[in-house]
């Protein structure tokens, strides 16, 4: 599906989270939008006292995303104890990325135990691999801030910036494409990469935008007076 912008896709995303049809949304400015990675962000919100742990748990459990309820525990524990800003004197230990996976791990969250269709544990590690990406480009920037300040930073970031500094994103090379409905723009779109191609929301003088035209007067400065000024002439 092409659109002049993936802003103009809300309503086609909601019915394709009603009708439970795999979707995703080329580039990271609506990777916040996913269930999955509302989930994501709430590990970091729990961690800093934003969210309880009933909370993160409802987060979890609407995105379906616990293989084995039995290892939720061992998760909640990796989270304690990155929590303990005190714990270490190294600053290397409170990295964000290793805690990320540290969970994931304890979940034993992989593609093939991710519950519901198969076809949808493609879908989540793709979005999982992005929200990867986002933690290490805030690590790149804030990597020697002090171990709280680095995670207050991560979630305030998360909550309140990313989404718009991933706007004009188009951060998907190197992924695999799941199988999946693609939502892109005209724009990002690359020659015959898809077998079948629907242009939805086509509204005159926008998508296409209105093309230029009439007679435009153009004015510049003349070396020489007197200075005359013809349509259409430099």
């Amino acid at each position: 599906m092409l659109f002049r912008s993936v802003k103009d896709a809300d309503d086609l995303v909601d019915e394709l989270k009603r009708r439970d049809i795999p979707f995703i949304v080329k580039g990271l400015a609506r990777l916040f939008d996913a269930v999955e990675i509302q989930a994501c962000v709430g590990l970091f919100r729990y961690m800093l006292g934003e969210i309880t742990a009933t909370d993160l748990r409802e987060l979890w459990d609407a995105a379906k995303l616990i293989p084995d309820v039995s290892k939720w525990s061992a998760a909640m524990r990796a989270l304690d104890d990155g929590a303990d800003f005190t714990a270490s004197t190294r600053w290397g230990v409170y990295n964000i990325q290793r805690l990320f996976l540290r969970v994931l791990e304890a979940l034993d969250l992989r593609e093939d135990t991710i519950p519901g269709d198969p076809r949808r544990g493609e879908l989540v590690m793709y979005q999982l691999g992005k929200f990867s990406q986002v933690i290490s480009d805030f690590e790149t920037i804030h990597f020697s801030s002090s171990p709280k300040s680095k995670y207050e930073a991560f979630a305030g970031f998360l909550t309140f910036q990313a989404p718009g500094v991933y706007e004009e994103a188009d951060d998907d090379a190197g992924y695999v494409a799941p199988d999946a409905v693609v939502i892109s723009t005209v724009h990002r779109s690359k020659g015959l990469q898809w077998p079948a191609v629907f242009v939805p929301f086509l509204r005159a003088n926008r998508f296409p935008i209105k093309a230029p035209g009439g007679t435009q007067t153009i004015r510049t400065s003349c070396p020489r007076s007197p200075c005359r000024t013809a349509p259409g002439t430099r």
